[in-house]
């Protein structure tokens, strides 16, 4: 079973907060045949919308998502400035999101300072793996989760009609 974020699952999160109105913020996106390419965020300040966020989307050939720029407003100099990035990488059975901040000091990327793996061993085994990289000579901490019998078919929704003892 292959897990991949694709673009429908990028448009399903955007129409979903686009309809969400009770959390004080307000969404507008750049859609490009069909494909999200930058979503808006705005929060409602009294009478106005004030810009808060802007992440851009890129995906590969296949459709599956590949990064998620996240654009912070400057109120002083009224423009987005960069404040993260995760990176999405796909193998086999296994892909990896990489978290990577922006340097004031040197204007680029810094390497990832933060990776999730997420690794479908085999029909009944998922492990996720989050690694967090520390200063350059120090051994970065890794911490692995198995989940056993995942069930990834099995939807809340049929939870409703189940009656448990406690």
């Amino acid at each position: 079973m292959d897990i991949i974020i694709t673009v429908f699952t990028v448009m399903s999160m955007y129409l979903n907060l686009s309809h969400s109105s009770n959390n004080g913020h307000y969404y507008n996106a750049d859609i490009e045949n069909g494909v999200l390419s930058t979503l808006y965020v705005y929060d409602n300040k009294s009478d106005y919308l004030v810009p808060t966020y802007a992440s851009h989307f890129d995906y590969d050939a296949q459709g599956r998502l590949t990064e998620k720029a996240t654009y912070k407003w400057d109120t002083a100099t009224r423009t987005y400035e960069p404040y993260y990035k995760l990176q999405f990488t796909y193998c086999g059975n296994e892909y990896e999101i990489a978290h990577c901040v922006w340097s004031k000091n040197t204007e680029e990327w810094k390497a990832a300072h933060e990776k999730m793996v997420y690794d479908l061993d085999n029909d009944h085994l998922r492990s996720v793996t989050h690694i967090q990289f520390k200063q350059a000579d120090e051994i970065p901490t890794v911490n692995k989760l198995f989940i056993q019998d995942p069930y990834d078919d099995y939807l809340l929704a049929m939870l409703a009609n189940r009656k448990f003892d406690f």
